[in-house]
């Protein structure tokens, strides 16, 4: 696997292919495979020196530490839906609202739902990659 530099190069290259035409980029097996295992790569290494979010603590949640945040190696999720409020060229996009953020903005809708990295329902990643999927397949484009 390349370095981060060439593991964010090739994330850049395989977007922007993405983004001309996502119908025909995901029939593409080659390509389409590479760009997930690029994603996971850069989300394990994002995890393992965590800076996710804006405390960038660099703790190691895989290895069962909690970042300054509060949250984990596990996800907690207290929202899935096909969203048509995003941006022209996201719509309809899948969304999925995480339980744990710490950014505590002052226009947020969701308030202490989101804030509490135990609330919500826990989610294994396979599964919610597979009904990602599943809205992808049925015409989702984010």
């Amino acid at each position: 696997m390349p370095n981060d530099r060439s593991a964010w190069a090739l994330h850049e290259t395989l977007r922007r292919r993405y983004q001309e035409d996502p119908i025909a980029f995901r029939q593409m097996e080659g390509p389409w495979k590479a760009f997930i295992r690029v994603k996971y790569r850069l989300a394990l290494k994002s995890l393992t020196s965590c800076d996710v979010c804006e405390w960038n603590c660099e703790v190691d949640r895989t290895a069962g530490r909690h970042g300054v945040c509060g949250v984990g190696s596990a996800s907690n999720v207290f929202a899935e839906k096909l969203s048509f409020g995003e941006e022209l060229e996201l719509v309809p996009a899948y969304r999925v609202e995480f339980s744990g953020c710490n950014m505590r903005c002052g226009h947020c809708n969701v308030g202490e739902t989101v804030l509490n990295p135990a609330s919500g329902r826990r989610v294994m990643p396979k599964r919610l990659a597979a009904r990602m999927t599943q809205a992808w397949h049925a015409g989702a484009r984010s």
